[in-house]
């Protein structure tokens, strides 16, 4: 990705794929707002961010990401920011 925005609009997208939602979400969205972010969605979500951004989260990381402010700054941090 070649910006924090590009990281953004990317994460966003596969939250809205994953998830059927619209992608303009708000940065607090969270598994509590959506009935369809259950165990199975969140799994398909992580794997989901994981290849498109190369990365590797801990189980500890899978375990605490509740939102949508939650996978953008693990994902940043993965990428050197944050």
């Amino acid at each position: 990705m070649s910006t924090a925005l590009d990281m953004e609009i990317r994460l966003r997208e596969i939250l809205a794929d994953v998830l059927d939602v619209d992608p303009q979400i708000p940065d607090d969205f969270s598994r509590d707002d959506e009935s369809g972010w259950d165990s199975m969605a969140h799994l398909r979500l992580i794997t989901a961010i994981e290849q498109a951004f190369e990365i590797k989260f801990t189980m500890k990381e899978i375990e605490e990401i509740r939102s949508y402010g939650d996978l953008r700054d693990r994902v940043a941090a993965h990428h050197g920011g944050a």
